[in-house]
């Protein structure tokens, strides 16, 4: 079974590993620096929650809509390079402490959410997702940028 972020144990162990990030860690890959991968990560919870519209997709995501799915929500781990979608990407900076409170209130946010709630929010490319499977994706997303600054 998948890790899920609904799950407290799981929330504890990313919120935990979010604590051990410092400012100053560098990326194992990428070019976001800890504040902006911190910012990312929001965004993307900020989206599955409900909270925020995803923005203009790109044409080229619609035809290929079924096999990003199967990435997100696919037992593989996201490669080193994959591609990140526009409005997702952090290119100015960011405080450290203010993304870091902010990550730790999105992860909150999307965890209170009732299944009701939560199974209502209808993704704009992979339509309504179940619980687990938003659970997943969220986790899989996190644990990604976590390894990605070696925590």
């Amino acid at each position: 079974m998948n890790p899920n972020l609904y799950s407290a144990k799981v929330a504890e162990s990313i919120e935990k590993r979010i604590n051990d990030l410092d400012r100053h860690d560098d990326p194992l890959w990428g070019k976001m620096d800890a504040a902006q991968m911190l910012a990312h990560c929001s965004e993307v919870l900020d989206v599955y929650s409900g909270r925020k519209p995803f923005g203009k997709l790109p044409r080229m995501a619609w035809f290929f809509k079924w096999a990003i799915k199967r990435v997100v929500i696919g037992k593989k781990p996201y490669s080193k390079s994959s591609p990140t979608l526009p409005q997702f990407k952090i290119t100015e900076s960011k405080s450290f402490d203010y993304e870091k409170g902010r990550i730790m209130e999105a992860i909150d946010y999307f965890r209170s959410q009732s299944k009701k709630e939560s199974e209502s929010i209808r993704h704009p490319l992979f339509g309504r997702m179940s619980m687990k499977d938003r659970g997943w994706a969220m986790y899989k997303h996190l644990n990604h940028h976590l390894e990605q600054f070696g925590v």
